[in-house]
């Protein structure tokens, strides 16, 4: 047998913004069973990676446990890999954050544990080629990417293992590529199919890595009880010792430093196969097909660009750059929204220091325009010590961010119901069974769903979501059908610009004053069924008769056609930050007769308050309390004039590592009102939000 050297890794990472009680689960079910099986085989070297999330909270919770790690590196039997402190996807932040990041993890490393690391994780293993200069530039010598990553240039590192280096602009770093194979074989298939394969590949050449999620063993499901009450992971330890005769623990930097390269390689963008599926084949596509990813990221680029050098908001900056929740796979990343709330949370902290060191009265507001998220379009924002708006005119003049300073929380933190490929196998869905004799199924490859009637979900928005939206609709309409995405949107303001006609600061408030000049498209078109003569008539405000003809079909239903009428909309944001009070006020006027229409505002909000679970209606009301028991909000929202509210939780249907779930992404409300308005004339409506 040829001798060949084994490369065991496990990366270990929870996100910004997870639950404590989910990370010490993942502690006890992975993290420490796994040392804890280390230190009872001292001559299986392994090398760890540990995010700066995992290491903050192991310091303040766990502190035993890090040196029970320390000494582990002390006796060689570890290497520690760094990474970006807070893993972040490395080409999608700043490079002055690349290279903060990187040398935050080595700082800490080399003061908790008095050595240098070498390598760099990186994170989900995305890869863009200008990485290997920051990489170099940042004294790291090598990295992990998956095999998938050589063979996209041609290269099969199962046919020929080893290392490759990599280049850029005279930068040299060299790369490692780890076994898709082996991923899918550990921990989940028996113990022998494993070192079987490694045996075959030692046939090719003498080195087999595998660097994988420490999750994988003891958090999927189904994996504590395989991989540790079944024993899976002590067998792996014994049946490495077993064949010591031509297997060789080791680890990256003992192997650089004893092998050449086996050349040179330029890698491509790429990432794992798994996250090529479900981006679309490049990462940042996630920022193209999740709006909400897209404000969340251009927002850090806000912030890191504001932050300049001022240390508790780098460091809030970094904790915002963790990537969990930017994307979605298989994972509930940009779904969940705590983890969202986790990123807009350090964000928040982050510019309250900014401006605490840019406004150092305690009184201060602020209007001003700017193209935060990076579409050639100016936002408007409206700043004070306790409310931070971000207004969109290019987007139905609505607000899509809403912060609440004092509790660094963004209460318009919602997610648009998106249509994902895997819905389609909702219908089919069996509930899986975990925990075979022989082996077990990955994530990847096990379909479960976590609870019933999940195709009842399945409903899609066709706009994006947020505070003070414009809409003109039926009043045949009902809160099912607005909530289950069928009412028919009769105006073109929803998602449609405004113009910017001023930002007024006063004293003591600060107001953008918005119009557009729009229009309502009674067509029945769509579904003539709905409407007799009569509504018809009442809707169009003009006498019908089928005996003339007129616009009747040889049917008497309405005919294909449509009557379109202008309307235009003054609309004003106001921020008072002293009462922490923002108003929204409407100017309509219409050129034409409207009848049988409702005028509405919807606002999307990250609340849950019980009295709002489901969906339902309110009739004549002129105020409401919502009482947030997940995050300790509280706000009230008033009108001028008595209205009704429909209102509806937001539910999307998301898969997870535990199976396809239900998760809750919000409360929608729609204030309205009825539109009954003659040629020429104004009507005014008024809503105003309170943050109690």
């Amino acid at each position: 047998m040829r001798e060949t050297y084994f490369i065991l890794g496990f990366h270990c990472h929870q996100p910004t913004g997870n639950f404590g009680w989910v990370i010490k689960g993942a502690f006890d079910r992975a993290y420490k069973p796994l040392i804890d099986i280390i230190k009872r085989h001292p001559s299986v070297k392994v090398v760890l990676h540990y995010s700066g999330c995992l290491l903050d909270w192991m310091e303040e919770n766990e502190p035993d446990f890090l040196k029970d790690i320390g000494l582990l590196v002390d006796a060689k039997q570890i290497e520690l890999m760094g990474g970006g402190y807070y893993e972040p996807i490395l080409p999608i932040i700043p490079e002055k954050d690349r290279l903060g990041q990187i040398r935050m993890m080595d700082k800490w490393i080399k003061a908790r544990f008095n050595v240098a690391p070498k390598g760099f994780w990186l994170a989900e293993r995305v890869w863009e080629p200008h990485l290997t200069n920051t990489l170099h530039n940042a004294g790291i010598g090598y990295t992990v990417v998956d095999d998938s990553h050589l063979k996209i240039v041609g290269i099969d590192p199962e046919k020929k293992p080893g290392y490759y280096i990599t280049e850029d602009e005279g930068k040299i770093i060299s790369v490692f590529p780890d076994s898709e194979k082996l991923r899918y074989l550990i921990p989940f298939h028996p113990v022998e199919e494993a070192i079987e394969y490694i045996r075959e590949s030692s046939k090719y050449g003498n080195l087999v890595v595998i660097m994988d999620d420490g999750e994988k063993f003891g958090v999927w499901p189904g994996t504590h009880q395989w991989v540790h009450q079944n024993g899976w992971l002590e067998k792996f330890f014994n049946a490495i010792e077993k064949e010591n005769s031509w297997l060789k623990p080791a680890t990256f930097s003992e192997y650089l430093e004893e092998f050449p390269p086996q050349g040179r390689v330029y890698i491509p963008c790429a990432t794992y196969n798994e996250m090529l599926k479900w981006s679309g084949g490049f990462f940042r596509n996630y920022l193209v097909k999740y709006e909400e990813s897209n404000r969340m990221h251009k927002r850090m680029l806000y912030i890191s660009e504001k932050a300049g050098s001022k240390g508790e908001a780098i460091k809030s900056l970094y904790k915002a750059q963790c990537n969990c929740a930017y994307w979605h796979g298989i994972f509930g990343g940009l779904y969940l929204s705590h983890l969202r709330h986790g990123i807009y949370e350090q964000l928040i902290k982050a510019q309250c220091e900014i401006d605490a060191e840019e406004h150092k009265s305690q009184d201060w507001i602020e209007g001003f325009k700017c193209d935060i998220d990076k579409d050639t379009n100016d936002e408007v924002i409206l700043n004070s010590k306790s409310i931070w708006l971000l207004i969109k005119p290019s987007y139905g003049g609505s607000i899509i961010e809403l912060d609440n300073k004092d509790k660094c929380f963004n209460i318009a933190n919602t997610l648009a119901r998106y249509k994902e490929d895997y819905h389609s196998k909702i219908q089919a869905l069996k509930q899986d069974t975990i925990g075979k004799e022989d082996k077990i199924s990955s994530i990847h490859e096990s379909v479960q769903v976590k609870e019933q009637g999940l195709e009842n979900y399945l409903v899609y928005d066709n706009y994006q979501r947020g505070i003070f939206q414009d809409h003109f609709f039926y009043n045949t309409a009902k809160a099912e059908d607005f909530s289950g995405a069928k009412y028919k949107e009769v105006g073109d303001f929803l998602k449609n610009p405004y113009r910017v006609q001023s930002i007024n600061k006063m004293k003591k408030s600060v107001t953008v004053s918005l119009t557009r000049d729009g229009l309502l498209n009674l067509d029945t078109s769509k579904d003539p069924s709905a409407f007799g003569v009569k509504d018809l008539a009442y809707i169009l405000g003009r006498e019908i008769s089928p005996l003339r003809g007129g616009p009747l079909g040889k049917s008497g239903t309405p005919p294909l056609g449509e009557q379109v009428i202008g309307v235009s909309i003054d609309k004003s944001i106001t921020l008072f930050p002293h009462t922490k009070e923002i108003r929204a006020r409407y100017l309509i006027t219409n050129k034409e007769t409207a009848r049988g229409l409702c005028f509405g505002t919807s606002l999307n909000l990250l609340l849950k308050d019980p009295a709002l679970n489901d969906m339902g209606q309110m009739l004549s009301i002129d105020s409401i309390d919502i009482k947030d028991v997940w995050y300790n909000q509280q706000i009230n929202i008033s009108v001028h004039r008595r209205c009704s509210l429909w209102y509806y939780s937001i539910q999307t249907v998301s898969g997870s590592e535990a199976g396809f779930e239900k998760t809750y992404q919000g409360i929608c409300m729609m204030f309205y009102w009825d539109f009954e308005v003659e040629k020429n004339s104004r009507s005014l409506f008024e809503i105003k939000v309170k943050i109690l």
